[in-house]
């Protein structure tokens, strides 16, 4: 695994770690996922949104009832081929715990 690497003075102890970390999510009745409450991740997993598409986190589930979701979740890091550099990042879900479910 690559070692984070952290600007403007940020020090590694005041995040959790990417890998293991948990996410409040909730899924609507099209299947769509909105980010309910986020990990204390580095500020660099949301410079394309706050999303969950932007995140990296999965955003369509077909087969998922309507509610919120724990999600504990590892990162997955992309990199180019050509380069071998770091160009992307997702977060793949581990462990999912149903809070609520929409019932009807």
């Amino acid at each position: 695994m690559t070692d984070l690497i952290f600007e403007d003075g940020d020090a590694p102890d005041e995040y959790d770690s990417p890998n293991g970390c948990k996410w409040i999510v909730a899924v609507d009745q099209q299947g769509l996922v909105s980010i309910l409450d986020s990990p204390n991740i580095h500020h660099g997993f949301f410079d394309c949104g706050v999303g969950a598409e932007e995140v990296g986190l999965p955003f369509e589930l077909s087969d998922t009832p309507p509610g919120v979701y724990e999600w504990t979740c590892n990162l997955r890091q992309t990199f180019c081929p050509e380069t071998n550099c770091a160009d992307g990042a997702e977060f793949d879900v581990i462990e999912e715990k149903c809070l609520w479910v929409l019932l009807g």
